[in-house]
């Protein structure tokens, strides 16, 4: 008959179930208008303003900037956002994995192929954007994906720095020995936020992470 509230972010630090952080912000992304469903923003909206080489770009000199060298994780928009921000980070000379579900592969409308776009039906010009957008992804994951036990455990063992996902790991995934993260994308939910944020914040004795 009672609301049962848990203890707050600030209430796990003080008892040492979480360790306080040290956060940066970065600016660029304007959210003015940004659509939101029931849930939060739209993710289709959100991923046109966060899909550009400026904020990729940021995303890396952050992270190089701060952070170099730390055992990191990026949350992302969609699977698109997570392939495009994997690329920058190696293009870098750092290098990042992704983890998503898998992207599916768009139904061809009926029809001959449009010979000129401009002319072509809205099924089709959706279609070949879907279809651009599979064959990116199909491409980064030969090259920085693959089995996500494998890339998890991966990471865990330091093979590479930097694991980047949409969705996958925000709940359910326990590694202390992350060091910090980039959150790429909005959020109008408090919970989501503090799970985000809490792959970060747990201590780890192994590391001295406090």
């Amino acid at each position: 008959d009672e609301i049962v509230h848990g203890p707050t972010p600030n209430e796990l630090i003080e008892l040492g179930y979480l360790v306080p952080d040290i956060h940066y912000r970065v600016k660029g992304v304007d959210l003015k208008g940004l659509r939101k469903n029931k849930k939060d923003f739209s993710e289709s909206q959100m991923f046109q303003r966060f899909d550009s080489p400026k904020v990729y770009g940021d995303v890396v000199a952050e992270y190089k900037d701060k952070a170099l060298g730390l055992k990191w994780m990026c949350f992302c928009v969609n699977i698109i956002h997570c392939v495009r921000i994997t690329k920058e980070f190696n293009n870098a000379g750092i290098k990042a994995k992704f983890v998503t579900s898998n992207l599916a592969k768009p139904e061809r409308p009926e029809g001959e192929f449009p010979e000129n776009l401009k002319d072509a039906s809205p099924e089709w010009v959706k279609y070949i954007e879907k279809k651009s957008q599979y064959d990116e992804y199909k491409a980064a994951f030969v090259e920085y994906s693959g089995d996500r036990k494998d890339i998890l455990r991966q990471h865990k063992e330091g093979v590479f720095g930097v694991l980047i996902n949409a969705g996958i790991l925000t709940t359910g995934y326990n590694d202390p020995s992350l060091e910090g993260g980039s959150i790429v994308r909005a959020t109008t939910s408090v919970p989501l936020w503090l799970q985000m944020v809490g792959r970060f914040t747990r201590p780890c004795k192994t590391s001295g992470k406090t």
